[in-house]
């Protein structure tokens, strides 16, 4: 979706040479098929279900939400959630003065000569849609394909997040849900004369 909305940026600046916010207004009665290609990536970068950006930030927000004490503080999702609050309604807010409204710079419409986007925007543009579609709607392929790696970086983050949690006394998803225990922690050397657990006999 960024991307998306940088080749968008891209294509009314190529007309108007400018990107102010405040020299645009009323873009939608000029451009209305643009204006429907910026509705949709804007709404996938806001996060809005059903499309790409949703996927990533109800991820982000479980992990969060799970992920261990000892690494991150459920407190912090406080500021999670407004950042993405806040960044959706900037971003609607940029849309409604872009597109909606009065156009206010009265050169718009020459600069864009009246046109709105031609074959070869709509073309690179509308598999970028349909991607954003997809993912939303059938994110699986995509996150198959991540998995063994996210489970590579997984065994061997979590006995160390397991061991910091158990030595500072903590209690979370990662400890109660870890095959990691405590037992299967490292031991340190028992000192000369001092009894060794029942593992480490097996071990023997």
């Amino acid at each position: 979706s960024t991307g998306g909305l940088f080749l968008l940026v891209g294509i009314v600046y190529e007309r108007t040479h400018t990107r102010l916010i405040k020299e645009y207004g009323g873009l939608a009665k000029l451009m209305p098929v643009y204006a429907a290609f910026f509705m949709v990536i804007t709404l996938s970068s806001i996060g809005l279900p059903g499309l790409n950006g949703f996927v990533g930030e109800i991820l982000v927000l479980l992990g969060a939400y799970h992920m261990s004490a000892a690494v991150f503080s459920k407190s912090l999702l406080f500021f999670l959630v407004s950042g993405m609050v806040l960044g959706a309604a900037y971003m609607l807010w940029m849309y409604q003065r872009v597109f909606f409204g009065e156009v206010r710079n009265p050169h718009l419409e020459e600069h864009t000569n009246g046109k709105d986007m031609n074959l070869r925007e709509i073309g690179y543009m509308t598999p970028l849609v349909i991607l954003a579609l997809w993912i939303g709607l059938y994110p699986a392929p995509v996150l198959n394909r991540m998995e063994p790696s996210i489970k590579f970086v997984l065994d061997r983050v979590t006995p160390v997040v397991v061991k910091i949690e158990i030595e500072k006394g903590l209690k979370s998803p990662v400890v109660e849900h870890s095959e990691w225990k405590p037992e299967m922690l490292p031991q340190p050397p028992a000192e000369e004369g001092q009894p060794v657990n029942e593992e480490q006999e097996k071990g023997k």
